[in-house]
C-alpha cells in the first residue's frame, strides 16, 4: 500500500471565463510506514501559447515562462505519472478537492488518461476535522499549527505536496481518523449539481449565474426572469 500526495498548480483566472491550464503536477509517494519513498515532478506546457508565461501569486513568480516554454504537453506527462505510481493499491491524498475539479475541467478539454485516479483522500476535511475547526483551513496555517511553518516556497507543486504529506505523517501519528473515498466522481457529481432556490430544479453548476467567482443560487433562467420582474415593475412606477 502506497500513499501518492499530490497538488498541482495552474495559471490565474484573471476574469470570469477565462481558461485555466495546469502548470506543474508535484507529488510525494509514501509507504505505509509513513515514510518518503519517492517523488514526480514536471512542468506542464499551457496548449494555449498566449500563457507561456511567468505565472505570479501575490506578485510574487511561482512558475517561470522558460519552465513552461521547456515543459511537455499535460498528456505526456499524466502518462508519465501513472507510470511513476506503479502500484495497484494506492490511495491518492490532495490537500482539497479543489485540484479535483481543476483536473477534470482540464480532462473535458484534453482527454488524457485518468485511470488512477481513485481511492481519493481530501487531507484538509480529514485535518480540520481533527482540529476542531469549521471552515476549511490553508496548507499553510495547517503547517503553522503542527511544525515550525511551511518548508519550502508555497505554490510550487512538489513543495506543497511534500508539506501535505507531512500532515498526513501527523494525522498517522496521531491515530487519527482520515476518511477516504473510493470512488471521487461521486463527490465530483454532487458538487456539479446543484438545486435552484427558486424553481427548485436540480442544474449543471454553469447553468447558475456567478458572482465574484462564486455560484449563486439562483439558476440563470430564473435569475433572467427575477431582472425582468423588476424591470416590469419599474415602467409600471414611471407610468
Amino acid at each position: 500500500m502506497h500513499f501518492i500526495v499530490v497538488d498541482l498548480e495552474a495559471t490565474i483566472q484573471r476574469y470570469k471565463d477565462e481558461p485555466v491550464y495546469l502548470t506543474e503536477l508535484g507529488a510525494i509517494k509514501m509507504n505505509s510506514y509513513g515514510e518518503l519513498v519517492g517523488k514526480f515532478h514536471s512542468y506542464i506546457k499551457p496548449s494555449n501559447k498566449r500563457y507561456l508565461a511567468d505565472v505570479k501569486i501575490n506578485n510574487r513568480v511561482t512558475t517561470k515562462k522558460e519552465d513552461l516554454k521547456n515543459a511537455q504537453d499535460i498528456k505526456i506527462v499524466m502518462g508519465k505519472f501513472k507510470k511513476w505510481i506503479y502500484d495497484e493499491d494506492f490511495i491518492l491524498v490532495f490537500w482539497s478537492y479543489s485540484d479535483l475539479y481543476l483536473l477534470m475541467k482540464q480532462f473535458i478539454n484534453r482527454q488524457f488518461d485518468i485511470s488512477w485516479l481513485k481511492n481519493y483522500c481530501d487531507l484538509q476535511m480529514s485535518f480540520t476535522k481533527y482540529i476542531g475547526e469549521i471552515q476549511p483551513i490553508s496548507l499553510n496555517k495547517a503547517m503553522n499549527l503542527v511544525d515550525h511553518g511551511f518548508i519550502g516556497k508555497n505554490h510550487n507543486a512538489l513543495n506543497d505536496a511534500y508539506n501535505t504529506a507531512k500532515i498526513l505523517r501527523f494525522l498517522f501519528d496521531k491515530s487519527a481518523k482520515i476518511k477516504f473515498d473510493h470512488n471521487p466522481f461521486e463527490r465530483l457529481i454532487c458538487h456539479l449539481y446543484k438545486e435552484c432556490s427558486k424553481c427548485k430544479e436540480i442544474k449543471y453548476y454553469m447553468d447558475f449565474t456567478m458572482s465574484k467567482g462564486k455560484i449563486k443560487n439562483f439558476c440563470c433562467q430564473c435569475s433572467a426572469e427575477k431582472k425582468q420582474m423588476k424591470r416590469e415593475r419599474r415602467e409600471q412606477r414611471r407610468a
